[in-house]
């Protein structure tokens, strides 16, 4: 008997992070089949040295998951690599440490059905806090993937600068290839360049390309932030990697430079740096002096990035 050919792919990383892996992938087991066809979890190991691989085997006699090795370091080298591996035609983005809807799966397929491949797709986020949620000064600065994500009830399309959450999205398979996959000097566990940005530019490359993002509000699933996410370390280190990308991206003038940052440029981070120490040393540091320094080091490192050469339109991997 020929099996049923594969409908949807669910790409998933991960990393040193077995308890929660487990707890999402028994989750999992409650998802719906889509009613197109069969589907499969591509569950891709990212260098893990904890339990991972006893619990991708476990999860394997339950579910239609297949474990992948990935040991180039990197959250865009794993889901590359997770995307080589699926045979969906239609690509779900998530991460190892989420709750899904047992109909997650339905409204996903659904809106592919109506739309294929003229947009790509995603939810909202509900962040789960392991402790404390993120302190209001900080929230600003926090990212969806941390505050979470709620565009209301109402299923719309994206706007120009706005991009789903990578733990909650998904698109034809076809179109994530044709676009290049996932930029792999960006991204978590890379070891050089920004720790962010990877799936904005993704999604900015399909937006170019004329494919549409179309929020689902009824494809929402939960994700688990542990408590040091939602301290101003991760929170400003992640909002300053943005800056960098974002200064990369833009174009800007012919500044006589030092190191690959405009000179003018070094007034802002002298200033900005002898304001914290000032404002520390006096016992009167505030969080508008670190937030003000971070973004003068994002800045100049989205000016070195330009430096050397790497025009925005240029994709790795």
């Amino acid at each position: 008997m020929t099996a049923a050919p594969c409908a949807v792919s669910i790409v998933l990383s991960t990393r040193n992070n077995a308890a929660r892996l487990a707890v999402t992938l028994g989750g999992f087991r409650h998802l719906g089949s889509p009613p197109s066809g069969a589907w499969e979890i591509i569950a891709v190991d990212n260098g893990s040295t904890d339990a991972t691989a006893q619990v991708l085997a476990a999860a394997a006699g339950q579910l239609p998951l297949r474990a992948v090795s990935c040991p180039t370091a990197g959250l865009s080298a794993a889901r590359n690599a997770g995307i080589a591996a699926a045979k969906g035609r239609l690509l779900i983005f998530t991460d190892d440490d989420v709750t899904v809807p047992s109909d997650w799966l339905a409204t996903y397929t659904a809106a592919y059905r109506a739309h294929g491949r003229a947009c790509f797709y995603g939810g909202p986020i509900t962040s789960q806090y392991e402790g404390a949620p993120v302190a209001d000064d900080l929230l600003p600065y926090a990212p969806n993937s941390v505050k979470g994500l709620d565009w209301g009830p109402a299923s719309r399309f994206l706007e120009e600068k706005e991009w789903f959450v990578g733990a909650n999205w998904a698109c034809d398979a076809g179109l994530v290839v044709e676009a290049g996959g996932f930029d792999q000097r960006f991204g978590l566990g890379q070891p050089h360049g920004p720790i962010v940005g990877e799936e904005n530019l993704l999604m900015d490359t399909l937006k170019a390309r004329g494919i549409r993002g179309l929020y689902l509000p009824a494809a929402g699933i939960g994700h688990w932030v542990p408590s040091w996410k939602t301290g101003p370390s991760h929170i400003l280190e992640r909002w300053e990697h943005s800056l960098t990308v974002r200064t990369w991206r833009e174009p800007s003038p012919q500044w006589k430079t030092v190191f690959g940052v405009p000179r003018w440029h070094y007034r802002e981070l002298l200033a900005a740096g002898a304001g914290l120490v000032v404002a520390t040393l006096a016992g009167r540091r505030r969080i508008e002096h670190i937030v003000r320094f971070r973004r003068a080091c994002g800045v100049a490192r989205g000016h070195r990035l330009k430096a050397k050469g790497l025009g925005s339109d240029v994709r790795a991997g």
